[in-house]
């Protein structure tokens, strides 16, 4: 994907999670604000059901869930697929 350069101290990485590691090392940033800033440039993700939550963080290489544990439910699952923004 290319070179990662930390907007900190520019030291240019070649992997995102060498990057990841560099950033809580040095400058104590968790993967989850890496993820964010770089891959989602700067968009935090919401839960898909559409409750405006934001779902757990998985890993650097997985991003985050698309789902909060609890909006976890059939439904939920359903109306998001179907492309529904709210649930009623």
């Amino acid at each position: 994907m290319g070179i990662f350069v930390c907007n900190i101290c520019k030291k240019e990485c070649d992997r995102i999670n060498a990057l990841r590691s560099h950033s809580i090392q040095k400058h104590n940033i968790s993967g989850d604000k890496i993820y964010i800033d770089y891959i989602l440039k700067g968009i935090t993700p919401k839960c898909e059901c559409g409750c405006g939550g934001t779902p757990p963080f998985v890993s650097i290489g997985k991003g985050f869930s698309r789902f909060i544990k609890r909006s976890v439910k059939p439904i939920h699952r359903f109306l998001a697929w179907m492309g529904c923004k709210r649930l009623l």
